[in-house]
């Protein structure tokens, strides 16, 4: 699936990016990928699928000229570590 041209309300800079969240599984368990494929919000991580429950970790950073102006968004993104933010999602 891809996400082309993302905005967000909780940002002014738009687009945020284009990105692609890949799913693969055949009987076992759906792997999921994503992956940015353009844009200043840069996003990337892996997880998967079983029955409801979603588990995901990633990053997510900013193009170095963007910081500025993606750092809020960032920051309510995920838990910070230096100039990366980590990304986890557990259902």
């Amino acid at each position: 699936v891809d996400w082309r041209d993302a905005q967000s309300a909780l940002s002014t800079v738009v687009p945020l990016g284009t990105y692609r969240l890949t799913v693969k599984g055949s009987g076992g368990v759906p792997a999921l990928d994503l992956r940015t494929l353009a844009g200043p919000l840069q996003m990337q991580g892996k997880g998967t699928v079983e029955g409801s429950r979603i588990r995901f970790n990633g990053i997510a950073t900013a193009e170095p000229s963007m910081l500025g102006a993606l750092n809020g968004l960032l920051g309510l993104l995920g838990m910070r570590s230096g100039d990366k933010v980590l990304l986890a999602i557990s259902t």
